[in-house]
């Protein structure tokens, strides 16, 4: 099932959004953004170090194991739907849907804002970003979201709906 059908990608394609009867998808481009999107800010949650560990007497044990424990279950409740997702598609029906692969994405939007908010906070003595370039990319993330919307809804959603007339 994984290795002769097209499934993973389906799932993840309707992941980000495909409507109907998995019958309305996007432009290519949209998909792209998205998947390039949160691959980096994963990339850069799990490249970047967090430098702000603080340490107090002997919590140090204490915090390391809670730290561990909490990004075990991160990992666990990222991995859990689609493990699900793929064992209820091979015994039951050979369904492709990203709706079964919501749940993790609480924790990948965690570990994707952490990544972005590690990138940000690089900073050296001669270089810092300003407030103004956060700023900025904020704004431009948010029209570019409001975009993507605009582009399903007008230029594929409505005119599908209206060919059903």
């Amino acid at each position: 099932m994984l290795k002769n059908s097209d499934f993973l990608n389906t799932s993840l394609l309707s992941f980000i959004g495909i409507y109907g009867a998995m019958e309305i998808t996007s432009t290519i481009w949209m998909y792209r953004a998205y998947k390039y999107g949160f691959f980096l800010a994963l990339i850069l949650c799990m490249v970047i170090s967090d430098k702000k560990t603080i340490h107090f007497g002997n919590s140090i044990n204490k915090k390391t194991s809670l730290k561990n424990f909490f990004h075990g279950n991160m990992i666990f409740c990222i991995l859990l739907p689609v493990f699900l997702s793929i064992w209820y598609s091979y015994t039951t029906d050979y369904q492709p849907q990203g709706r079964y692969l919501l749940p993790s994405l609480i924790p990948l939007a965690y570990y994707a804002v952490k990544g972005v908010e590690k990138f940000f906070s690089l900073s050296t003595p001669k270089h810092k970003f300003p407030e103004r370039v956060i700023s900025i990319t904020i704004v431009f993330t948010l029209v570019l979201i409001l975009f993507f919307l605009a582009v399903m809804i007008f230029g594929y959603a409505l005119p599908f709906y209206q060919t059903l007339r």
